[in-house]
């Protein structure tokens, strides 16, 4: 049945995905931004991808370029970014895998339901995620809901 769910997801909302090609050291990896009905969005995939681990399945997702607005949040507007044309995520079936492998324009994620589960716990709270990273070897950042006023994109907007 997760799979049917899982092959009937469309996405809907904003997601931004990109990573930086200057100011690497203060700000590794990759950098994430969605508005309400991406991060819900992006949930629903995750928790449905999650379900159906086992059988290793994918969805691709549209990510939008960030606009100097979402920059903005991060805080590192002077460097360039990279931002992907798509984003395959994958379910893998081992338990610990994390992966975030870039291939020219595309980039593929890689997580094993372990990472799955930790993301989900990890983005059920938007402020609390909020300029925070998860995982490693690359991190993946969170900058909050775009055009939302949550504690922490007020924080970041005010400096």
């Amino acid at each position: 049945m997760r799979m049917l769910e899982l092959n009937s997801w469309r996405q809907t909302g904003v997601l931004h995905l990109w990573r930086y090609t200057e100011n690497v050291r203060n700000y590794p990896g990759w950098h994430l931004a969605t508005d309400l009905a991406g991060h819900a969005s992006f949930l629903d995939l995750l928790t449905l991808l999650k379900s159906a681990a086992e059988s290793r399945a994918s969805r691709t997702v549209k990510p939008t370029i960030p606009s100097a607005e979402v920059l903005a949040t991060a805080n590192n507007r002077r460097s360039p970014v990279v931002s992907p044309t798509r984003v395959r995520i994958a379910a893998s079936g081992v338990a610990d895998h994390w992966t975030i492998a870039e291939v020219n324009a595309d980039v593929t994620i890689e997580l094993g339901v372990q990472h799955l589960d930790g993301i989900i716990r990890w983005l059920s709270d938007p402020a609390a995620a909020f300029d925070t990273t998860y995982g490693s070897a690359p991190p993946l950042w969170f900058w909050g809901l775009v055009g939302a006023k949550t504690p922490g994109n007020r924080k970041r907007a005010d400096r």
